[in-house]
C-alpha cells in the first residue's frame, strides 16, 4: 500500500494512465497532481481550474489527459510533455493545458 500526500482539501476525482503507470487525482483544491505509482512520487502538479474538479480521464492511448470542473472548464493535457523523462521533478504547471 501507498500513501500519496499532497492535495489540501478532499478529492473528488481518481483515474489511473492505462499502462498503469501513472495516477491523477483532484478535488477541490483545483489541482490536478500526477503521481508516479511505482515510485510513489508527485511527478507534477497542474494548476488552471478556478474551482472544484469533479472528474479526470485518459484518452485511449494514454496521451491526452482531461480534467473538468465546476468553474466550467475542460482542460486538456499532452502527457507527453507532463512526464517526458523529467526526472519525476514537479513542472508546477508548464506551459498549461493544450485546450481550455
Amino acid at each position: 500500500m501507498r500513501y500519496f500526500i499532497g492535495h489540501e482539501a478532499k478529492i473528488h476525482a481518481l483515474a489511473f494512465s492505462n499502462c498503469g503507470k501513472y495516477l491523477v487525482s483532484a478535488g477541490v483544491d483545483k489541482n490536478v497532481f500526477v503521481w508516479d505509482t511505482s515510485r510513489g512520487c508527485l511527478v507534477t502538479k497542474l494548476l488552471s481550474h478556478h474551482d472544484t474538479i469533479h472528474t479526470l480521464a485518459f484518452s485511449r492511448d494514454g496521451t491526452i489527459l482531461a480534467s473538468g470542473g465546476a468553474d466550467d472548464c475542460i482542460n486538456l493535457w499532452d502527457m507527453r510533455r507532463l512526464v517526458d523523462d523529467i526526472g519525476h521533478e514537479e513542472l508546477n504547471n508548464p506551459e498549461g493545458p493544450l485546450i481550455r
